[in-house]
């Protein structure tokens, strides 16, 4: 994710915001919290980097969501990363909207089902 981290590093200085990330694998599951609630609205920059190539194998591949509280796929649905290949650079870009959470929505691979990313965000303050 070096995009985002040479980007952070770069411009990071000149606004108030902050960078998160986190690595999901096949076998991660749940709702995990990125960027937590604040009273303000937000804007945020969202980079996946595929880690392992999608595949179903002898059972399903993980499925990965990218949203806010209530609206899980607001900046990506599962299908965007179903066909995923090691490699590949996605970005999403969008207001999180006051008093939400910055979500990844996770359910783990069946089988011998495969895949895995890593994401990177920049939250920086809404501008009017």
């Amino acid at each position: 994710m070096d995009i985002v981290k040479n980007l952070f590093r770069n411009v990071g200085n000149l606004v108030i915001g902050f960078r998160v990330g986190r690595n999901f694998t096949k076998t991660s599951v749940g709702t995990f919290t990125l960027a937590a609630a604040s009273a303000a609205e937000r804007n945020v920059l969202i980079v996946v980097k595929i880690t392992k190539t999608f595949a179903a194998g002898t059972g399903a591949k993980p499925t990965f969501k990218l949203g806010e509280t209530d609206t899980l796929e607001k900046y990506a649905a599962t299908t965007i990363f179903a066909g995923g290949v090691k490699g590949d650079i996605l970005v999403f870009v969008g207001t999180l909207t006051s008093t939400k959470s910055l979500l990844v929505t996770v359910v783990a691979a069946t089988g011998t089902g495969e895949g895995a990313l890593s994401v990177e965000a920049i939250v920086l303050p809404a501008t009017v």
